[in-house]
């Protein structure tokens, strides 16, 4: 039975290396299956409802919100076009970007596969599978599953690239690059990081060199635009909910990133490891592969690149830190340092950590549990991962209560832009305003939450931050149903003690936390009002 234990993992490795396009399609089966039953369980937050509202408005007006915004066109120009096909619910809105997912797990394998070998990628692509970050952010309906398949494109390119020069190669990494800008703007931190590797490897490739940078410099010049236009909405630091990051705050994504704090002291242990066994070229751990473990299409490759192997191992760990360093340099004037704007970055960690794997000297059991180990310590982040504010529920429970045409209604959140989830789950014939050219955008500037504010006053629902309500009692109406969603660490016990004593008596309904819901009615003189227990709806 303990020779038996032994081969397994040997044997598994090696026939899941013989079938690498079967074996692609089972990992996005998985990915696929772990991620679809959720696509419905939360509500839209803000991100998603702008992507959601802004789908359904004509083509024209995306293209004016793709150059007066932060967030690029690209992804925006595809939602709009599924929307026009599956409507523009959660599911339907988010199910694009759990296929992008899928297929860029699937992408990651078999780029590992054929620059580091079959064991490397199935390590590269567990890690992935278990990353809670992957999970929470690629399956939403924004850009970032489609960034993590067009960084994984662009990566295995500008590694075929030196292993092979061809302009037809360095033409695709180029058109891959301006799509990912497009797509979203921090992804350029991801190609600025392939430049120490091609510096490092330019004497060796010197005709890979120069066609790299004739791909770049081409890239730049089409992306000058957009960029330019990117520059002139960022908002500057400090802003208000993206402090200014400090040091520590490098230690706490880099741990998002990994999956929490022990999976990234694990991983770097492991990385070193693999690292020192990879530079001693013993030919331990599993077979080395460099280019000679078959092409993406399956077929065997020609010999090892100039570069070599430890050239691409070096390469992904620039992958997984440089954007990250980048972005916390740029994030002390334009503020950009969130783990979702880096997801790209753990593509090359989980790829770094199963080349790592793959290249320790022991049996392919020992490196099979050290896999595991890695995957079983990432995945404990899940339990960090939050569901989002339960906006569905919020409005089901206000209705009840009377919200609608006849009962304004009162939202108190400490993002003015929640507004728009609100007015998305129940009042959404008042988006299309929030988009018009005179409307949120200015010609030369950018979103404008107090436009926002303005418009869906308009339509019977008042935003104001928690803190704000008791300068606006007199002003708010007489009767009104009152939403509130508390700032952190607060209960939301004071923005109704300050209605009270503003004279409105306060009939609570029950919400779910970290919601309150209430019927508020002036009626009392200051200071009177009764306190009514929370009931049911």
């Amino acid at each position: 039975m303990g020779d038996l234990a032994a081969r397994i993992p040997g044997a598994t490795v090696r026939a899941i290396d013989a079938h690498p396009w079967l074996a692609a399609l089972a990992i996005v089966a998985i990915r696929l299956a772990t991620t679809l039953p959720a696509l419905g369980r939360n509500s839209f937050w803000i991100d998603e409802t702008w992507t959601a509202a802004l789908a359904v408005q004509p083509l024209t007006t995306i293209l004016h919100v793709g150059f007066h915004d932060e967030n690029p066109p690209v992804y925006n120009l595809l939602a709009a076009g599924w929307a026009q096909v599956a409507g523009v619910s959660e599911v339907s809105m988010r199910f694009p970007s759990a296929v992008a997912s899928a297929a860029a797990v699937a992408a990651l394998f078999l780029v590992v596969r054929r620059f580091f070998g079959g064991e490397a990628a199935l390590w590269s692509a567990l890690l992935f599978l278990v990353n809670p970050l992957e999970w929470r952010w690629a399956r939403e309906a924004r850009s970032y599953g489609l960034v993590q398949l067009l960084c994984v494109a662009a990566w295995g390119l500008f590694f075929e690239l030196f292993a092979r020069p061809r302009r037809r190669t360095a033409a695709a990494l180029g058109f891959v690059e301006v799509v990912s800008v497009a797509t979203h703007y921090a992804t350029g931190f991801a190609f600025v990081a392939q430049a120490p590797a091609a510096a490092w490897a330019w004497r060796r490739a010197p005709r890979a060199f120069r066609s790299w940078l004739a791909a770049q410099a081409v890239a730049a010049a089409v992306c000058a635009p957009l960029a330019w236009a990117i520059v002139g909405v960022m908002p500057v630091q400090p802003y208000d909910w993206r402090p200014v990051p400090g040091r520590h705050d490098l230690l706490r994504l880099a741990s998002d990133l990994a999956g929490g704090r022990s999976a990234l002291l694990w991983g770097l242990a492991a990385a070193v490891a693999g690292a020192w066994f990879l530079a001693r070229g013993a030919g331990t751990g599993a077979a080395t592969s460099a280019a000679g473990t078959g092409s993406l299409a399956g077929r065997r490759a020609a010999p090892d690149d100039p570069p070599g192997e430890g050239w691409r191992f070096a390469s992904l760990a620039s992958w997984a830190v440089v954007p990250v360093l980048l972005a916390w340099l740029v994030s002390q004037r334009a503020p950009m340092f969130l783990s979702r704007y880096l997801l790209f970055c753990a593509l090359g960690w989980v790829a770094l950590l199963g080349v790592a794997v793959a290249r320790l000297p022991w049996p392919p059991a020992g490196r099979a549990f050290v896999a595991i180990l890695l995957a079983v310590a990432a995945s404990r982040g899940f339990a960090r991962i939050w569901p989002g504010p339960p906006w569905r529920q919020i409005v089901r429970v206000s209705t009840e209560a009377g919200a609608g045409p006849s009962l304004p209604t009162v939202v108190a959140t400490p993002l003015v832009e929640d507004c728009m989830t609100w007015a998305w789950h129940a009042r959404r014939d008042a988006l299309p305003v929030v988009f018009a050219p005179v409307g949120v955008f200015e010609k030369e500037g950018s979103f404008r939450p107090e436009r926002l504010v303005d418009r869906l006053r308009e339509g019977g629902t008042t935003c104001l931050r928690p803190g704000e309500i008791a300068a606006h009692a007199p002003r708010l109406p007489s009767r009104a149903v009152l939403v509130v969603l508390p700032e952190r660490d607060s209960g939301g016990d004071e923005t109704l003690a300050a209605l009270r004593a503003a004279g409105y008596v306060v009939d609570e309904r029950r919400a779910p936390p970290p919601f309150r819901v209430a019927r508020i009615e002036r009626g009392a003189s200051p200071g009177t009002a009764p306190a009514t227990a929370p009931r049911d709806s």
